[in-house]
């Protein structure tokens, strides 16, 4: 199976790829390691792998039998060869709360990121949420917005499931064979 799980930065999609991960015993890769090279990261500039080394990490990817991806990039080819879409959302509030949440709770978090990245962060998040065109900026990255995140999802009709901020994932473990 592929599942491929996208959506606005901190919306729970590293989480729900960690439990299906260990439930259903398929690889989750986290799509920022495919794009950052996380042992040059300063404290105030991501490190982006050039271009060929990340289609070189995606192509690995593809190849793999199963998988879970996550990220908040709009990657054609994870739409077009997963199984299944699962998009999460909930209100850029909650998002931005989650992000600092996440920051002070998980020492991890704060080391990879720090304080300056976050705040940085909290600006995509709030770009992601407000802006209508299709992509914003952060650090020469162009992030998918949630109006084009939405607008995409048309494209794939059954195989999308939509967990929104007053959803819970029922229906998504009823579906992967999770709940009886």
């Amino acid at each position: 199976m592929k599942i491929f799980i996208i959506g606005p930065c901190s919306t729970g999609k590293s989480t729900l790829a960690q439990y299906l991960s260990q439930k259903l015993l398929i690889p989750y890769i986290c799509l920022d390691d495919l794009f950052i090279d996380f042992g040059s990261i300063t404290m105030s500039h991501h490190a982006y792998y050039p271009t060929e080394k990340v289609d070189e990490n995606i192509r690995r990817v593809t190849e793999l039998k199963n998988w879970i991806v996550e990220g908040p990039y709009a990657i054609d080819v994870f739409f077009e060869e997963s199984d299944l879409i699962v998009f999460t959302s909930r209100s850029l509030i909650r998002a931005i709360f989650w992000q600092w949440k996440r920051v002070f709770t998980d020492p991890l978090q704060l080391k990879r990121w720090g304080i300056i990245n976050n705040l940085i962060l909290s600006k995509l998040i709030f770009h992601q949420y407000i802006d209508k065109s299709d992509t914003c900026l952060y650090q020469g990255v162009k992030y998918p917005t949630l109006a084009n995140l939405k607008n995409r999802l048309h494209h794939f009709g059954d195989k999308v499931i939509i967990l929104g901020a007053r959803s819970n994932n029922r229906t998504l473990f009823k579906q992967l064979g999770l709940l009886e």
